[in-house]
Formats: structure tokens, sequence, C-alpha cells
């Protein structure tokens, strides 16, 4: 039995090392902001915007990211889901204008919204739905506070 762990331990020693963690990608709302919204009308006449994704949004399609933005949500204690906005949805000049401005976060962990500027960590997913209104998602996602 000894010889069994002996034996283990030595081919754990040899084994490769696991790969480092890789570190998020910064995905930049400006990438996010250039899909373009295509409007068309289902057969029973309800209007919809199909996302038109570009090549650079494409490319972060599944990949771990680290995302700037403003969140809201309309509870006050710890939640699980949250929107986070390209800009303060409260500043008059920067109003969101469609779904290429926000990203619904889905938090690993639930945990209370600071109020500010926060980074999202997590899994970007685009949203290929036509008929759903929201174009990114972050999956498993966690946030710090961005300093001011």
């Amino acid at each position: 039995m000894m010889f069994r762990a002996m034996m283990a331990l030595a081919a754990a020693l040899q084994a490769p090392a696991a790969p480092p963690h890789a570190a998020p990608l910064h995905a930049d709302w400006r990438v996010l902001e250039e899909t373009r919204p295509q409007p068309w009308q289902s057969a029973d006449g309800v209007n919809h915007l199909a996302p038109l994704f570009t090549p650079d949004a494409l490319a972060l399609d599944g990949k771990e990211v680290e995302l700037t933005g403003f969140a809201s949500s309309e509870e006050d204690g710890p939640i699980s889901s949250f929107t986070l906005y390209a800009n303060h949805e409260d500043c008059e000049l920067h109003l969101p204008t469609g779904p290429q401005v926000y990203a619904v976060v889905d938090l690993a962990r639930p945990a209370k919204l600071p109020h500010g500027a926060i980074t999202v960590h997590g899994r970007l997913v685009l949203v290929h739905e036509r008929t759903g209104g929201v174009f990114y998602r972050i999956a498993d996602g966690a946030f710090s506070v961005t300093p001011a």
C-alpha cells in the first residue's frame, strides 16, 4: 500500500502543472455598442430587434471578461441578477438607447450592489435570440467597486 502511495506521489510530481488561470479580457463598451439592432416583425405583427454583432464583439463571446459600468436593480438587499449600463442611467446626456448599451449580469453568489461604477468579471455571452431584447449577458459574475 505504501508503494502505491509513493508511486501516485511520484506520478503527480511528474505531471505537468495546471496552466495559470487566464486574466479576463477587458471588454470595451465601444465594441459592444457597435452591434446594430436590426428591426424585424414577426408573423403575428410584433416588432423585435435582432442583434447584428460585429466581428470584434463575436470574438468576446464565451470569454472571461471584465466590464465596467453602472449597476441598476430594483432590490435593496442581496441580489443574484442585475442590469449593468455603459453610462449612469440618471445622466440625461447619456441615456441608455438600446440593447447594445447594457448587459444582464447573473452573479455566481448573491450580493448587495454598491452605488457608483463597478467592474464586473464573468463569462460574456452574446444572446443570438431574435426576440429576447437582451444582446449581452454575463454569466457566473462577480464585481468589484471601481475607484473614482
